[in-house]
């Protein structure tokens, strides 16, 4: 690793500048006397002044700047930071297969499709909701929402997740898209607020999930799909009418199976909406008819 060091976020245990990129220390043996000297890391992720690391046999070790419980620890070794990798013990006994840093947040995801997550969460990225009281977190001085250990925030279905500068996405294993924390661009969530609180449907893309990716106030998704065009073209069921049914359900028959079954869904819906049963159902016949063919 390299690059600015302030915090230990390069994981050599010390804070000096990492102008060249090297090898992170093995040292954290000495915390952790059960520990290999030397693990195998499978993943990375490296949030504002963070990083954490999965390990091949599932463990999730973290290191850098924790004051807002970042790192998911319940002491730090070195004041507020940790300088070397410290694997995060709360999670012992859970194989972990992704992880993912923010801001001032992290999140993980398990091999039986949970999700933990930790740290700050004033703006909502942890997905708890506004209130501290019914998640046990913990106020700092500022009456900043935080939690220093791992809490469980989805009990299963998660598949993968990504961790934006102040908000969080997932991915789920029937193919749906949450997201909460800061929407204030709508980088989180469909609903029009400034926060989303608790996990929210995001429906903005078409095609099975393959990665996520969070910046600051934005967010990506890259499907199968694979196309700019397909995704717009989705947006025109939102409108869908008996003048350009049939051009929204020809995009469904172009865009593949998951894609077909969720444009169809919302045509019928719209056609439900408006009444008008007999389109309906000529679609319905015409659909049944190609397959037979």
């Amino acid at each position: 690793m390299g690059g600015y060091n302030e915090y230990g976020q390069l994981g050599r245990g010390c804070t000096s500048e990492g102008l060249q990129g090297a090898r992170v220390l093995n040292a954290y043996a000495r915390f952790l006397d059960d520990t290999p000297e030397l693990v195998k890391i499978v993943r990375v992720s490296c949030g504002e002044y963070h990083a954490a690391a999965i390990s091949e046999n599932g463990e999730v070790y973290t290191w850098g700047l924790g004051s807002l419980g970042q790192l998911g620890h319940r002491s730090l070794q070195s004041g507020d930071k940790e300088l070397i990798p410290r694997r995060v013990v709360a999670l012992e006994g859970i194989v972990t297969r992704d992880v993912s840093c923010g801001g001032v947040h992290s999140c993980a995801v398990t091999e039986g499709g949970a999700l933990y997550g930790w740290g700050g969460g004033h703006v909502g990225q942890l997905g708890l909701g506004p209130q501290n009281g019914f998640f046990s977190c913990a106020l700092n001085g500022s009456d900043m929402l935080l939690r220093n250990i791992p809490v469980l925030v989805i009990p299963s279905g998660v598949r993968l997740v990504t961790c934006g500068h102040s908000h969080t996405l997932v991915s789920m294993k029937d193919g749906r898209i949450y997201g909460w924390g800061y929407n204030s661009y709508g980088q989180a969530a469909n609903e029009k607020s400034t926060y989303a609180w608790y996990p929210s449907p995001v429906d903005w893309c078409v095609g099975e999930v393959r990665r996520l990716a969070a910046g600051g106030g934005h967010s990506a998704v890259l499907t199968d799909a694979s196309s700019l065009k397909e995704l717009c073209e989705f947006k025109l069921a939102e409108t869908v009418n008996r003048s350009n049914a049939r051009l929204i359900e020809d995009v469904a028959s172009r865009t593949g199976a998951d894609a077909l079954a969720r444009l169809c869904e919302k045509l019928r819906e719209h056609l439900v909406e408006q009444g008008d049963s007999e389109l309906m159902e000529m679609h319905m016949v015409e659909e049944i008819e190609a397959k037979a063919r």
